[in-house]
């Protein structure tokens, strides 16, 4: 089933900047020079961490917990306060504790998911000033009747007996590489992106070793037919260190602003987790629903919804800077950002359904003469 990315079947972790990561790396660089993409390393320096031991007691009983990446170590008692609900990386609403001394400052976040376990997820950015650790649904809506409080509600309900123990190492000078492929010719841009990156614990096989499986496929079926596609110059990107807030995505964006090629993009088209889960998720904003929309079959097995693109992604820093974009995603999936994760999860039929879609989006782009308002 992976074409491309047998190496997913280790099911090994792959954290941005670890020896697993680099190992991704060079393997998707492989990939692309088969494919006959000219592929190029782009090194990028970031600020790393590492997590050592959680333990999160509240309200008498100690609580499974993981630590929010970019989390600064603590260790402090005082008492839990509902701070209602809150967006974590521009996707998720979830219910928020504060940890509060006596004095009433904030010293620590905690956060619970809407359903299933505790998921490891990144801060917005590395410099924050509060570090959080993330609980299951089950815990804390156990916190949330101890505290008196509805899911959902307002107000602080009863104050809560906590402690916090968080270790956390950070790594200056830590280093990841995007994997760049470029194919075809002329000023007009399309970019397909990926992540091969995982969250900490994950071996990340649809999140996100889907994404580049389907990335390279989509390379494979544009390079087979250059009368259809080679009008245009398209790059394939395999991003580092997404799950830490689109590092690797973000230098490339800021890169193209920078040496004003930014605008010969038009059209990103992200692939993100497309191996697992009940529902089809395009994410599409007002310029690229309509290419969705003609490239969208209308016999998928899958309920489809169509979403506008979240404020995270390797999409989003190219979003932010006004170009076109998209994001093509399965959900839910019951493993992630968790251990179980692995690649024998992995649907092959969503693998090429995204590859399909994202094609069709292509093709329509250029029927419009790469002009999709």
């Amino acid at each position: 089933m992976l074409r491309h990315c047998t190496w997913l079947a280790g099911n090994e972790p792959r954290p941005a900047g670890s020896p697993a990561a680099a190992a991704a790396e060079e393997a998707v660089f492989a990939a692309m020079e088969r494919l006959g993409l000219d592929p190029a390393f782009q090194p990028v320096s970031f600020l790393g961490w590492r997590a050592g031991t959680v333990r999160l007691t509240a309200a008498g009983r100690e609580i499974p917990a993981r630590a929010m990446a970019w989390s600064a170590p603590v260790q402090a008692a005082g008492r839990l306060r509902y701070a209602g609900i809150r967006r974590l990386i521009g996707v998720f609403d979830w219910p928020c504790f504060e940890l509060v001394d006596d004095e009433g400052r904030v010293l620590a976040e905690v956060y619970g998911r809407d359903r299933g376990p505790a998921v490891p997820l990144a801060k917005l950015t590395p410099v924050y000033p509060l570090p959080g650790v993330i609980i299951g649904a089950g815990d804390m809506e156990r916190l949330l009747a101890a505290a008196g409080v509805e899911p959902g509600g307002t107000g602080e309900g009863r104050l809560l007996p906590a402690e916090l123990e968080l270790d956390a190492t950070f790594l200056p000078g830590a280093r990841l590489r995007n994997v760049i492929g470029t194919w075809g010719s002329g000023p007009a841009e399309i970019l397909v992106a990926a992540h091969h990156d995982t969250m900490f614990d994950s071996p990340g096989a649809n999140d996100n070793g889907s994404g580049v499986e389907a990335m390279l496929r989509v390379a494979e079926r544009v390079t087979a037919a250059p009368e259809r596609y080679g009008r245009v110059r398209w790059r394939f990107c395999s991003f580092g260190g997404e799950e830490l807030v689109q590092v690797g995505s973000e230098f490339y964006a800021a890169g193209r602003e920078a040496d004003g090629s930014l605008a010969d993009i038009r059209l990103v088209i992200n692939l993100d987790s497309v191996g697992v889960g009940d529902f089809f998720w395009p994410w599409v904003d007002a310029t690229t629903r309509p290419l969705l929309e003609a490239a969208l079959p209308a016999d998928l097995p899958w309920p489809v919804e169509i979403l506008e693109p979240p404020l995270a992604g390797d999409h989003f820093p190219f979003q932010r800077r006004g170009v076109p974009v998209s994001m093509l995603i399965f959900w839910p999936d019951a493993n992630y950002h968790l251990p179980g994760d692995r690649a024998e999860h992995l649907d092959d039929a969503k693998i090429e359904t995204a590859v399909e879609v994202a094609l069709g989006m292509a093709g329509e782009l250029l029927k419009r003469g790469l002009d999709a308002r």
